[in-house]
């Protein structure tokens, strides 16, 4: 027993107490016996499962005893549980322990009883189990747009815990997924399902659990680039072409809309798939016979949110030239003072079309002029041209005026083009000498107005009074 317990002894002298003379002197002895005990023991495991571990307990000799899990089924005793005759020595229970799943220690009991199943006494034997761990890192965490970028998945965990991994649907995973961690570092593979359709990033976590422990990783896979090379194409009044430069990231499949075309310009494809390079788009345009046209184009990722517009525009038909930023930087070179010579003024004024502005030597937009086919033969004066180009009813079409400086010299640098484009267009006369009018005011002198040579392309100016000038009329388009 656990308690102490006692006995007594009793001792009698003198006459027997049968007799008479009996005086009754007796005495007694008390015996006590310390209660047995049983001591325990304490011991740290690793958070490894092991087999046949042993830790110890001293307990009074002689008894029967018998071992007991009271806290803990992670542990189970093996071999023997009980047994008779303890020695009052250190003796051994063997357990198996599991592996720990938690990041976080804990603690089991082991309970020996000895002696009485009720009374007797007990130790107990402390258990302690160190924490499991676990790390994982990947490599590259930022994925290219394209299908099939890779990286890696590295983790270390105690050897034992059960494994499991989940990822983004975006991503797949390469290799065999393991059951359990072995203690070592270990690998997966891991790769982007199709490629970004969208400019954003796709963000997700790719969480490893092993045991009851968690760990996530951040990937992304970076978002697509798409590009088109220009967002306005212009095209002369004949059958022609014009293209643009697609490039996207590999795998962009990308569309063009309206397939068909519209105003007798057509795209060469309808659709296609980026390859990381650039990828020519041709418009093809028949002959324009009537006024200045255009047709807008989305070219557009299918299912992604790239989308760019190309504006294609046909010159008017007819005797036309078109006036834009890539005219004016010849226009400066040729002339090189555009202070004496303003590209866009008409009798001292800023004349340009609306969608179209000229601001400190930089122009944006564009805009198409019709070119007056007939030629009159004879020179005159400012005042009698400009009466000649408003009374002008070539092809029954009004509107006529003398062009500007930037016009005229639109005409001069296509004047081939211009007299062979269609029938019945006169010659430009090309003398050296004369030159033809232009509305512009030479260096703000409004009694002078600017010319042009078609002989040999020079500038110059003269006064308003003077006779000899030649005339091409032109109108808006």
């Amino acid at each position: 027993m656990a308690s102490e317990r006692s006995g007594k002894i009793t001792v009698s002298a003198g006459a027997s107490i049968a007799e008479i003379g009996y005086t009754g002197l007796k005495e007694e002895i008390v015996v006590k016996q310390v209660g047995s005990k049983v001591e325990g023991s304490s011991m740290e495991v690793n958070p490894e499962a092991a087999n046949n571990q042993t830790s110890s307990f001293v307990a009074t000799s002689g008894l029967d005893w018998v071992a007991k899990v009271t806290e803990g089924d992670w542990i189970t005793l093996v071999g023997a549980t009980s047994g008779s005759q303890t020695t009052g020595k250190a003796q051994n229970v063997t357990f198996n322990i599991a592996v720990n799943p938690s990041s976080s220690a804990r603690s089991g009991e082991i309970v020996v009883r000895a002696g009485d199943e009720i009374g007797g006494p007990t130790g107990t034997i402390k258990v302690n189990q160190k924490a499991s761990a676990l790390t994982v890192s990947a490599s590259p965490t930022t994925l290219a747009a394209t299908k099939d970028a890779a990286g890696t998945l590295s983790f270390k965990g105690t050897s034992g815990l059960s494994f499991s991994v989940t990822k983004p649907d975006w991503l797949t995973l390469t290799g065999t997924i393991p059951e359990t961690t072995n203690g070592n570092d270990q690998n997966l593979g891991y790769k982007t399902s199709e490629v970004n359709l969208n400019s954003t990033d796709i963000l997700g976590d790719i969480t490893v659990t092993a045991g009851n422990i968690e760990k996530k990783v951040a990937v992304k896979q970076s978002g697509s680039t798409f590009t088109v090379s220009e967002t306005e194409l212009s095209l002369e009044r004949t059958a022609t072409s014009g293209n643009v430069k697609v490039k996207g990231t590999n795998g962009l499949p990308w569309t063009v809309s309206p397939a068909g075309g519209i105003n007798g310009i057509t795209p060469s494809i309808d659709s296609s798939i980026a390859n990381g390079s650039e990828l020519i788009l041709t418009f093809n345009a028949t002959e324009n016979t009537g006024s200045v046209r255009s047709a807008t184009f989305t070219i557009a990722v299918t299912n992604g949110d790239h989308s760019k517009t190309v504006k294609v525009n046909q010159a008017a038909g007819g005797v036309s030239v078109t006036i834009d930023p890539n005219l004016l930087a010849r226009y400066k070179a040729a002339c090189r003072n555009t202070t004496q010579y303003p590209p866009f003024n008409y009798d001292g004024n800023i004349l340009l079309p609306d969608g179209c502005s000229y601001d400190e030597g930089v122009m944006t937009g564009f805009y198409t002029i019709q070119v007056q086919k007939g030629q009159k033969a004879e020179g005159a004066t400012y005042e009698n041209m400009q009466t000649y180009c408003a009374n002008l009813d070539e092809e029954n079409l009004s509107g006529w005026r003398i062009p500007t400086e930037i016009e005229l010299y639109a005409i001069y640098v296509n004047k081939d083009i211009v007299v062979n484009s269609v029938s019945d267009v006169k010659p430009f006369i090309e003398e050296s000498v004369l030159g033809y009018w232009s509305s512009t005011v030479w260096s703000g002198d409004n009694t002078r107005r600017c010319r042009i040579y078609f002989g040999n392309g020079g500038f110059d100016y003269g006064p308003i009074t003077y006779n000899g000038r030649y005339i091409r009329c032109v109108r808006n388009l």
